[in-house]
This record gives structure tokens, C-alpha cells and sequence, in this order.
């Protein structure tokens, strides 16, 4: 059991991450230091096959009422009431959404293999990631149940992953690997919609993040031989490093005003912050602290 709980700890660094920002990124939410100690705690569920736990602020806990299943990559909805994962039960993986305000369990998809998954801004629906007869592509799915086909994957690339949708939900962007590389698409929405390529160099890209007023791209590149973060103009234009020392999974906080991410210090992991000045087309960015 220790072993599996540390191997958990390991996989689930990158979300756990994620959701202790949520605070500062979706700062207008309000949501009790229990509640937002239940998203952390289900991202690290995310890799154990366990049951579920509510962990208080003073370290205290009680079950979450959630069955003893596989989860995986838990995900914050933008009101902050919900938490998006999927349900590993042998070769499927099915989107289930969890009202933390309410406490129940919503299955999205059934009897699928879904891969990615993201929020789309109104908090009503997730672009997934899914594996169908078909071949694989990305749905847009309802909490009240209505489906969207909006793309599939082109001939040969993998399910879509680490998917981030524009401030305004018109484009979504994320990452498609094929072969040994790893790519950035974006997708944009319409009546049909259509995907284009955004970076497709040799080097592997992935992780694509917008900011907060869509007007820049952070994304994670090993071009250099190790991974760093950067950040691109978006459609196009400047682009500018972020990470110094080796880097992963960019996110932006709410006001677009930092930039955090995976760091390297020394040969331990830890999170760390840049701080990000929009100056006229420009972007000022601080020392990785």
C-alpha cells in the first residue's frame, strides 16, 4: 500500500498543482478551505485506486462518498462547484462530473475510452477527448447529457490531451501526438468546426495554456533538450521564454498578471511563479521565483 500511495503522490504532482491555484485563479469563487481541500484531494485520487476522501484544513478526514474506483485527471469547473475526472473501470475511462456544493455524481459518458478533458468557460459543458469506433477526436458534452461531434484527430495521432479552451470558448486548443512527436492544434469553433495546426516544429511541444484575455499562448517546448515553458503572441507574433531552469504544465492566474508552472531546483520539482506586465503588444516577464 505505501508503495502505491507514493507512486500516486508522483503522478498526481502536475494536478495537485493545478488545483492549489484554483484559489488564486478563480479568485471570485467561494468555496470553503474543505471544499477546495476536496478538489486537491481528488486530483491525488486521480492516481490511486482507492476510496474517496474529504481532508479538512486541520488535516482531519471523512469519506467523500465517492465508490472505490481509479480516477484521473480531476478538473475545476470555472464556477469552482464542480469537479470534472475520469472513472478507470478496466479498458474504459468515463468522464464523471461531482457537485462539490451538492455532493453527488453525474456520469457524462458511458461504456467510452476518453482521454482529455476541459472545461469550457460557461461551466456547462467539457470538451473530451474520445476514443470512438470511428477513430479519435474531441466531443463537446453537456451536464444535461447533449453530445457534439467537433473534430477528429488526424490520420495516425493519438487522442487529444492537455486541452485549454480561449477566455471566450470560440477556439480550443491542445495537444496531439503522433508517432514520437507532439504537436499543438487549435480548434475553432462554428457551425462546423475547424482545426488547424499552431506549432508543429521538430522539437516536442505540448501543455498549451491561453491567458486570461486570450492574447498569449504559454506552452511547454523542449527544443533545447530539456523542457521549458514559454509563452507565445497569440495568433502569432513574439514569443518569449518563461522557465530558466527547466519547466512544465504552464497556468495562468485569473488577472493574467503570473505565470506558474513545474520548475526544477536542484534535482527536486517544485512550483514556481513569474510574474507577467502587459505593456501595450508586449509582455514583461519577471524572474521564475
Amino acid at each position: 500500500v505505501a508503495s502505491k500511495v507514493i507512486l500516486s503522490l508522483l503522478l498526481a504532482l502536475p494536478p495537485l498543482l493545478v488545483v492549489f491555484l484554483s484559489g488564486m485563479i478563480f479568485g471570485q469563487v467561494h468555496l470553503g478551505a474543505g471544499q477546495w481541500a476536496t478538489v486537491a484531494l481528488v486530483s491525488w485520487l486521480g492516481a490511486l485506486p482507492f476510496g474517496s476522501l474529504l481532508v479538512g484544513p486541520d488535516g482531519t478526514s471523512q469519506p467523500l462518498g465517492l465508490p472505490r474506483q481509479n480516477f484521473r485527471l480531476a478538473r475545476v469547473s470555472p464556477d469552482g462547484r464542480s469537479v470534472a475526472f475520469l472513472q478507470i473501470r478496466g479498458q474504459l475511462a468515463n468522464v464523471v462530473a461531482y457537485d462539490l456544493v451538492r455532493g453527488s455524481t453525474t456520469g457524462l459518458t458511458r461504456d467510452d475510452f476518453n482521454g482529455g478533458l476541459a472545461w469550457h468557460p460557461d461551466g456547462r459543458s467539457l470538451a473530451i477527448a474520445s476514443r470512438t469506433k470511428g477513430g479519435n477526436g474531441i466531443i463537446l458534452k453537456s451536464l444535461d447529457g447533449r453530445e457534439r461531434q467537433l473534430a477528429a484527430s488526424p490520420g495516425g495521432a493519438t487522442l487529444p490531451f492537455n486541452m485549454a479552451w480561449s477566455p471566450d470558448g470560440t477556439e480550443l486548443a491542445y495537444t496531439l501526438q503522433t508517432g514520437g512527436a507532439h504537436d499543438i492544434w487549435v480548434l475553432t469553433m462554428g457551425e462546423t468546426p475547424t482545426i488547424r495546426p499552431f506549432l508543429t516544429s521538430p522539437a516536442s511541444e505540448h501543455s498549451p495554456a491561453f491567458s486570461p484575455n486570450g492574447r498569449w499562448l504559454a506552452y511547454t517546448s523542449d527544443e533545447s533538450g530539456r523542457e521549458e515553458v514559454f509563452v507565445q503572441a497569440y495568433p502569432q507574433g513574439e514569443r518569449l521564454p518563461v522557465s530558466t531552469s527547466g519547466g512544465n504544465g504552464p497556468v495562468w492566474r485569473r488577472d493574467g498578471k503570473q505565470l506558474y508552472f513545474t520548475g526544477v531546483d536542484g534535482n527536486a520539482r517544485k512550483m514556481m511563479a513569474v510574474s507577467a506586465t502587459p505593456e501595450g503588444a508586449w509582455l514583461r516577464l519577471g524572474k521564475p521565483l
